[in-house]
Parts: structure tokens; sequence; C-alpha cells
């Protein structure tokens, strides 16, 4: 359903962001929040316009990990890497690619809105999937990240910091 949903984007992303955050409010597995933060809600978001923060704030507090995960996900559909998954072909075979990419440089603004949303964030999944989002920004745009980092009150928390230090080498 996320594959075929996924496929309407291009199309249609009001209807599919509307739809896409009725179902993630019900998102209970991790594997399902990756794939419709990253290959529906994220692009649908970009290409529809819709500010991320409206979507941060009205589930930056959900009780359910799996659906603050879904939303750092989106992050992914804002870097130049490549869409991975099952999920994903029946986007790709709409488009008739075999690879494809959301955007082609990195949307810096749109992604330091969703770390700095869930930076403070401590459940693992959450954490895990910020830290993938930071390391594919760094490879995308290492002195974007630098900065964020930078202006974070209080620190990153040490899984993140990590990935900021390759920024910095990378420099």
């Amino acid at each position: 359903a996320i594959g075929l949903l996924a496929a309407l984007g291009p199309d249609h992303p009001h209807d599919v962001l509307d739809l896409g955050l009725e179902w993630l409010a019900r998102v209970d597995d991790i594997a399902t929040a990756d794939a419709l933060g990253w290959l529906v809600l994220g692009p649908a978001c970009l290409a529809s316009g819709w500010d991320i923060n409206r979507i941060i704030h009205k589930f930056r507090s959900h009780t359910r990990p799996a659906v603050r995960r879904g939303v750092v996900a989106m992050g992914l559909a804002a870097l130049p890497v490549k869409i991975e998954g099952p999920a994903s072909a029946p986007l790709r075979a709409k488009l008739k690619v075999k690879q494809l990419r959301f955007v082609d440089e990195a949307q810096s603004t749109f992604i330091a809105c969703l770390c700095n949303a869930f930076v403070k964030d401590s459940s693992p999944p959450v954490q895990k999937a910020l830290r993938r989002l930071i390391r594919d920004w760094v490879k995308a745009d290492p002195v974007a990240v630098v900065d964020w980092a930078s202006g974070v009150p209080g620190g990153l928390p040490r899984l993140l910091q990590n990935e900021v230090k390759r920024a910095k080498r990378g420099r």
C-alpha cells in the first residue's frame, strides 16, 4: 500500500500527504514508519510546499516511537540518496527508472528542522533514524551539518557526535 501511495505522489502530492499523515498516526513498527516517511511523506511534503514544522508540531510528542521515527525518515527524501526497498518498486515502475533520488542536492533547511525537533528524543529507534539521516546529510552537505550541530543547545547525544565528527574531518 505504501508503494502504491508513493507512486501517486508525483501527480497528487497534497492528497498523498493527507492520506500518509493519517496512516502515520497509526504506525506501530519501524519498517513501515521508515517507508512511509521516506517514500510518501517526505516527497509529498517537499512537492506540495507544506511547512515541515506543521508535521513536526503534530507528531513530535507522539507516544509511539515508530510514529516519530516516520517523521525523521521524511528527511531521507530531502537528500540525494537512492531510494531503497520493495515499496519503491511501484514508483520506479511508474517513472520507468531503475534507480531514483527525490532531490539532486540536500535540502538542508528541511533536514535541520527535523534534526532540531528530534535531536533530544531519547527513543533508540528515533535516534538510530536520526543517525542515518545525519550520516547521509554529511555525505551531501557536511558544512550544513557542522553549522547545525554547533547550534544545538546542550550539545549532541554521543550517538550523533560521531557522525558530526566525520563532517568536520571532511571540511
